[in-house]
């Protein structure tokens, strides 16, 4: 359960941020890195996805961690 509430409250952060009323500017955020290249995607220039997979990595990533000490944890081993 702490990956998923992990997972949510991260991604709320960078939505928030990506809508502009999350972290402000002098602050770095992966949302408000996205929202400020937003634009290059319309010239076909793949900046705004390097801050969206860092997301998606990181997310993805502690939900691996997460299932792999829960694992451990439990006592199932093969």
């Amino acid at each position: 359960e702490f990956g998923l509430r992990f997972c949510f409250v991260f991604l709320f952060i960078a939505s928030l941020s990506f809508l502009g009323l999350g972290l402000q500017p002098p602050l770095a955020d992966w949302g408000g890195m996205v929202r400020e290249n937003s634009g290059a995607i319309t010239f076909g220039i793949y900046i705004p996805l390097f801050p969206a997979a860092a997301i998606a990595v990181l997310t993805v990533g502690v939900n691996l961690i997460v299932d792999w000490f829960l694992h451990l944890s439990s006592g199932l081993h093969e």
